[in-house]
């Protein structure tokens, strides 16, 4: 990383890396086992650990150390709780299966490569950027290509339910089921991915200078790019794939990512600048996504025509592109500070968004009911943000 002053850390960083992946399965195992409640607040309550194990070091003690120490505590709480849940789930039944193993080694070793190649291919443009510029420059990347949360908090339960599911459908031969389920995933991801993305990509300066001050304004071009890839994440067809066991496929889609990754990453970020560099990782997830599709066509017996409920994510798309416009030529009428800004923003957005979807009726019923208690909340939002903005 052209940094040498990261060695010392990485030795803690290796003992984070061990145990969180030693407890990966906890949530997985609550799935399988039917536990979704259990999974949820599994999941919710890691998310929180991990931030205070990480924040509240840093904060008190300022210094990388304490920040990685802090890691490591709160992996081993977690891998500890995760022990103690697998021996009160399985008893006596928790021991070591030699034929099981072999079989599941016959479907995650494929898998694992895949994961090993996709965790390459995916900070390749950060080693890129890293190896070809500057450090100020490569921080300026870095903030750009910034982290939702919230992503990764729906995609991971999403994906592990919808498999669990689509196994369940597969197992009694219900071809009909099993696209249900992936469709209506697929919708449901859709309906918040898409004006996720659409929002950020809208608002892109306003949260980078909120979070980062004006020094960086120059990352909001690849924040921009950056979230857009956000609405590719509606397709879980890596869940579709491990749910039949097509774990060579999956590496072979992984390959040809890393390889559209390696091929073009030169050329695009002597053409594009850093941008370029964040055009070849958003591309080579649109292009992966896309070869997968046939694929999943075959699985679930259907044609391309009917892989995705094509009405619906063309219907969210254009609700989501409209109420980013809305949002946006409302905001430019405003002088206002980042957060103000960001607060007006975000309720006009919302606001557009739902009643565009209740309006061309792109949600079921039980949706309509919870989002329009929603639109009567953002109603009281919005009254507030107009008091930020007269302020």
């Amino acid at each position: 990383m052209g940094n040498p002053g990261l060695a010392p850390y990485l030795p803690l960083a290796g003992a984070f890396l061990g145990l969180t992946l030693a407890a990966a399965a906890i949530e997985i195992v609550m799935i399988s086992r039917g536990r979704y409640g259990w999974a949820a607040s599994s999941y919710a309550l890691s998310d929180l650990g991990r931030a205070a194990f990480f924040v509240l070091p840093g904060l008190l003690v300022q210094r990388l150390d304490a920040v990685l120490l802090g890691a490591v505590a709160f992996a081993s709480l977690r891998l500890a709780a995760g022990l103690g849940y697998f021996r009160w789930e399985f008893g006596s039944g928790l021991r070591p299966d030699v034929p099981r193993l072999r079989e599941q080694l016959a479907y995650a070793l494929p898998f694992g490569l895949a994961i090993l190649s996709d965790v390459v291919q995916a900070n390749y443009h950060q080693y890129a950027v890293s190896y070809s510029f500057d450090a100020a420059t490569f921080a300026t990347y870095s903030v750009g290509c910034l982290s939702i949360p919230i992503v990764d908090f729906v995609l991971s339960p999403m994906a592990s339910v919808m498999m669990v599911r689509l196994s369940g459908a597969i197992a009694e031969g219900d071809a009909a089921e099993a696209l249900a389920i992936w469709h209506d995933t697929t919708r449901q991801l859709a309906l918040l991915f898409v004006p996720l993305a659409a929002l950020l990509v809208a608002t892109g300066r306003d949260v980078i200078v909120l979070l980062f001050t004006e020094r960086y304004r120059a990352s909001v071009p690849i924040f921009a790019i950056w979230s857009s890839g956000i609405a590719w994440h509606t397709l879980l067809v890596d869940g579709v794939l491990r749910a039949h066991a097509d774990t060579r496929f999956l590496l072979r889609l992984s390959g040809v990512r890393l390889l559209l990754n390696v091929a073009l990453m030169s050329w695009f970020i002597g053409a594009f600048g850093l941008r370029g560099a964040v055009l070849v990782s958003v591309l080579s997830i649109a292009v992966t996504k896309a070869l997968a599709l046939p694929r999943v066509a075959r699985h679930l017996g259907v044609g391309l025509a009917g892989v995705l409920p094509w009405r619906s994510l063309g219907g969210i798309a254009l609700a989501a592109a409209a109420a980013a416009a809305a949002a946006r030529a409302f905001e430019g009428r405003l002088e206002l500070a980042p957060f103000p800004a960001l607060a007006v923003t975000g309720v006009v957005f919302g606001a557009a968004y739902v009643a565009l979807l209740l309006r061309f009726g792109l949600v079921r019923s039980d949706e309509r009911q919870a989002l329009t208690a929603w639109m009567r909340t953002a109603g009281r939002g919005a009254r507030y943000a107009a008091g930020l903005a007269r302020t």
